[in-house]
C-alpha cells in the first residue's frame, strides 16, 4: 500500500453549499506534496478529511503511518524549535488515543 491513498474521495456540508472532490491520489513515502488554492477552496477540509477530524460524505482514506494537522490559528506555547513543535503535536496525538511519533535529531 501506498503511504498515502485517497479513493473517490467527496465532502459536502449538510446544507449543500459547498462541495470537495471526487479527489482520487496515491502518495509514497517521501513524496512532496503541497496544496494550494483561494480562500474557501477546501484546503483546510482536505487536510480534516485525511487526519479524520472529518468525515468523508463518500469515498475512503488510507493512511499508512500517522498525519497531524495544526489548524492555522491555534496557539502555541512559548517559542518553540521546529522540533519542540513537532513533538508537542506527537503529544496531542498520544492524549487523543492515538499514538504519536516523537521527533528527534540524527
Amino acid at each position: 500500500m501506498a503511504s498515502l491513498e485517497l479513493s473517490s474521495l467527496e465532502f459536502s456540508r449538510k446544507k449543500g453549499d459547498f462541495v470537495l472532490g471526487p479527489v482520487s491520489l496515491t502518495a509514497q513515502k517521501g513524496e512532496v506534496w503541497a496544496l494550494v488554492g483561494s480562500n474557501g477552496a477546501g484546503k483546510s477540509t482536505f487536510f480534516g478529511l485525511l487526519t479524520g477530524a472529518l468525515t468523508p460524505t463518500s469515498g475512503e482514506v488510507k493512511v499508512e503511518g500517522q498525519v497531524s494537522l495544526l489548524p492555522q490559528g491555534v496557539s502555541i506555547p512559548g517559542k518553540l524549535t521546529v522540533t519542540e513543535v513537532l513533538d508537542y503535536i506527537a503529544l496531542l496525538g498520544k492524549i487523543g488515543g492515538e499514538e504519536g511519533t516523537s521527533c528527534r535529531r540524527r
